[in-house]
């Protein structure tokens, strides 16, 4: 003991504490020493058990991963703006670190809907990809084909878009929505899934705005960045399925030249 603790001869009250106190082996004091040593946690004496020791440490350690994880939120915002309830369920969801920093990284969410975003991420994490765990209702579907592989949807609100669509797509606020789909009424949102992809594939899920004269107004990646689609083989067969959609561009739509 007084080896390991010839630098700093204060630590022996340390490691003789939890020899005493919790009747370990040496091999078994060592690790836990350097760890009480490193993250500077006391002994104190309501800590009756060695668990009750190692759950600090632990939780320790948790909680500089969570601060690891906060520092991919991109400057522009304030990581010590996060509450406790997002920092505590990150602590309690570690294991999907990777997926979270992704999420957190592309910076497209507002601080305060932190919580129910991580929430969605790491419900959409846990599901198959496939048409059944898209919680669709009736009066928005449109087209899938017989093996179930493409599902097209018209998204007719703001809260469906936001329940429905891509984390990774900047929040369409109240008085976009209204302006573009609810007052004028001449733009219409479509969702496409390709479940042959890969759920992680940019292209396995898409946007497509149909503007007032058929035309494709916007189309989105699930990672957020626009798509040609007129430039997509796979995805142009399944546009005829899209009732409104008659021009990939307004040049089309002023040559008449309508594509079906």
């Amino acid at each position: 003991m007084k080896k390991l603790t010839k630098r700093n001869p204060k630590h022996l009250s340390i490691l003789t504490n939890l020899y005493f106190k919790y009747k370990i082996s040496f091999n078994e004091i060592v690790p836990i020493y350097l760890d009480l040593v490193k993250y500077k946690i006391p002994i104190t004496s309501h800590i009756s058990t060695l668990d009750e020791v190692k759950k600090k440490i632990n939780n320790k350690k948790s909680d500089i991963q969570v601060d690891d994880i906060l520092q991919y939120i991109p400057s522009y915002y304030n990581h010590r703006d996060v509450n406790t309830r997002v920092r505590n369920l990150i602590k309690n969801n570690l294991e999907h670190s990777d997926i979270i920093k992704s999420f957190l990284e592309n910076g497209k969410y507002r601080i305060y809907e932190l919580y129910t975003k991580i929430i969605k991420l790491l419900e959409e994490s846990e599901l198959e990809w496939r048409k059944e765990n898209i919680n669709y209702k009736e009066n928005e579907f449109i087209f899938s084909n017989e093996d179930e592989s493409i599902l097209i949807l018209k998204i007719s609100t703001l809260h469906r878009h936001k329940t429905l669509g891509s984390l990774n797509w900047y929040d369409v606020d109240e008085w976009k929505w209204r302006g573009l789909f609810k007052q004028s009424k001449k733009h219409t949102e479509y969702f496409i899934y390709d479940f042959n992809k890969k759920k992680n594939d940019d292209k396995s899920f898409i946007s497509i705005i149909i503007g007032p004269y058929g035309q494709i107004a916007e189309c989105r990646l699930y990672s957020g960045e626009n798509f040609d689609i007129s430039e997509d083989i796979t995805y142009r067969k399944y546009l005829k399925q899209i009732p409104d959609f008659k021009y990939f561009t307004m040049d089309d739509y002023w040559k008449k030249d309508k594509i079906y």
